[in-house]
């Protein structure tokens, strides 16, 4: 199952699933460690910390966006998620640093492109 939880490619880090993991990649003259905390599929809460060896590192992490969050069953328009009246409305926010930032979104990924210090979060 490993290998299915990121992806590399180029200076783009893909994260495909969400669990508790540590791991380390080569990126363009640096190594970037990214641990990943979370508490998925029992709520949707999911911290990302990242440890680089350069400083102000310029690399693009690409996050799963989840078709549950967006009322999504499958990736497409025949079918949608019922809603609940009794469940509170699904809303991601995207924290960096404990700053709230915009949702990028590309091809079904949220996109933070910037440059990373060691324990960026």
């Amino acid at each position: 199952m490993a290998n299915y939880i990121y992806a590399v490619k180029g200076n783009e880090i893909y994260v495909n699933l969400f669990t508790n993991n540590e791991t380390e990649f080569n990126l363009s003259k640096a190594k970037v460690k990214l641990k990943q905390e979370t508490n998925y599929p029992w709520d949707g809460n999911i911290k990302f910390s990242v440890t680089t060896t350069v400083k102000n590192h310029g690399y693009v992490l690409k996050i799963r966006y989840p078709g549950w969050a967006h009322n999504e069953a499958i990736p497409s328009n025949l079918y949608s998620l019922l809603e609940n009246p009794n469940e509170e409305k699904r809303i991601v926010i995207l924290t960096v640093n404990g700053k709230v930032t915009p949702l990028k979104l590309d091809k079904g990924y949220i996109v933070i492109n910037r440059k990373w210090n060691t324990n960026s979060i």
